[in-house]
Protein backbone atom coordinates (compact mmCIF):
# COMPACT_ATOMS: atom_id res chain seq x y z
CA UNK A 1 0.00 0.00 0.00
CA UNK A 2 1.31 3.46 -0.91
CA UNK A 3 1.63 6.07 1.76
CA UNK A 4 -0.82 8.93 1.52
CA UNK A 5 0.44 12.25 0.25
CA UNK A 6 0.07 15.31 2.36
CA UNK A 7 -2.74 17.65 1.32
CA UNK A 8 -0.55 20.53 -0.03
CA UNK A 9 1.60 18.11 -1.95
CA UNK A 10 -1.43 16.33 -3.39
CA UNK A 11 -2.89 19.66 -4.55
CA UNK A 12 0.40 20.60 -6.17
CA UNK A 13 0.49 17.29 -8.04
CA UNK A 14 -3.09 17.77 -9.25
CA UNK A 15 -2.24 21.28 -10.48
CA UNK A 16 0.85 19.95 -12.26
CA UNK A 17 -1.22 17.27 -13.95
CA UNK A 18 -3.77 19.84 -15.05
CA UNK A 19 -1.06 22.09 -16.55
CA UNK A 20 0.75 19.25 -18.21
CA UNK A 21 -1.34 19.03 -21.42
CA UNK A 22 -0.97 22.77 -22.01
CA UNK A 23 2.74 22.61 -21.41
CA UNK A 24 3.07 19.58 -23.65
CA UNK A 25 1.09 21.31 -26.38
CA UNK A 26 3.21 24.43 -25.95
CA UNK A 27 6.40 22.41 -26.18
CA UNK A 28 5.08 20.58 -29.24
CA UNK A 29 4.24 23.91 -30.89
CA UNK A 30 7.68 25.23 -30.05
CA UNK A 31 9.35 22.08 -31.39
CA UNK A 32 7.34 22.39 -34.60
CA UNK A 33 8.43 26.02 -35.01
CA UNK A 34 12.05 25.01 -34.48
CA UNK A 35 11.72 22.21 -37.04
CA UNK A 36 10.11 24.54 -39.58
CA UNK A 37 12.86 27.12 -39.02
CA UNK A 38 15.56 24.48 -39.50
CA UNK A 39 13.86 23.24 -42.66
CA UNK A 40 13.63 26.80 -44.01
CA UNK A 41 17.34 27.26 -43.30
CA UNK A 42 18.17 24.02 -45.17
CA UNK A 43 16.04 25.12 -48.14
CA UNK A 44 17.79 28.51 -48.19
CA UNK A 45 21.21 26.79 -48.08
CA UNK A 46 20.20 24.50 -50.95
CA UNK A 47 19.01 27.44 -53.03
CA UNK A 48 22.20 29.37 -52.30
CA UNK A 49 24.35 26.39 -53.28
CA UNK A 50 22.36 25.93 -56.48
CA UNK A 51 22.71 29.64 -57.34
CA UNK A 52 26.47 29.46 -56.76
CA UNK A 53 26.76 26.39 -59.00
CA UNK A 54 24.70 28.10 -61.70
CA UNK A 55 26.88 31.21 -61.53
CA UNK A 56 30.04 29.12 -61.78
CA UNK A 57 28.66 27.26 -64.80
CA UNK A 58 27.67 30.55 -66.46
CA UNK A 59 31.16 31.95 -65.85
CA UNK A 60 32.77 28.86 -67.39
CA UNK A 61 30.43 29.11 -70.36
CA UNK A 62 31.26 32.79 -70.78
CA UNK A 63 34.99 32.11 -70.68
CA UNK A 64 34.56 29.39 -73.31
CA UNK A 65 32.49 31.66 -75.54
CA UNK A 66 34.98 34.52 -75.16
CA UNK A 67 37.78 32.18 -76.24
CA UNK A 68 35.76 30.92 -79.16
CA UNK A 69 34.90 34.48 -80.21
CA UNK A 70 38.57 35.40 -80.08
CA UNK A 71 39.41 32.53 -82.40
CA UNK A 72 36.61 33.47 -84.81
CA UNK A 73 37.53 37.15 -85.15
CA UNK A 74 38.15 38.30 -88.68
CA UNK A 75 41.11 40.56 -89.18
CA UNK A 76 39.85 44.10 -89.64
CA UNK A 77 40.29 45.52 -93.12
CA UNK A 78 40.50 49.19 -93.94
CA UNK A 79 36.85 49.39 -95.03
CA UNK A 80 35.63 47.68 -91.85
CA UNK A 81 37.68 50.08 -89.72
CA UNK A 82 36.11 53.07 -91.49
CA UNK A 83 32.60 51.75 -90.80
CA UNK A 84 33.50 50.99 -87.18
CA UNK A 85 34.85 54.53 -86.74
CA UNK A 86 31.67 55.99 -88.25
CA UNK A 87 29.55 53.86 -85.92
CA UNK A 88 31.61 54.93 -82.92
CA UNK A 89 31.22 58.61 -83.92
CA UNK A 90 27.46 58.22 -84.30
CA UNK A 91 27.24 56.50 -80.90
CA UNK A 92 29.16 59.33 -79.21
CA UNK A 93 27.04 62.05 -80.79
CA UNK A 94 23.74 60.39 -79.78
Amino acid sequence: MRPRKSAPRARACRRARRRSPRRTRGLADLAEKVNLSEQAARVAETRRDNANRTLAQAEQRREGLDGELGRLSVPATGEIRIVEDQLADESRSS
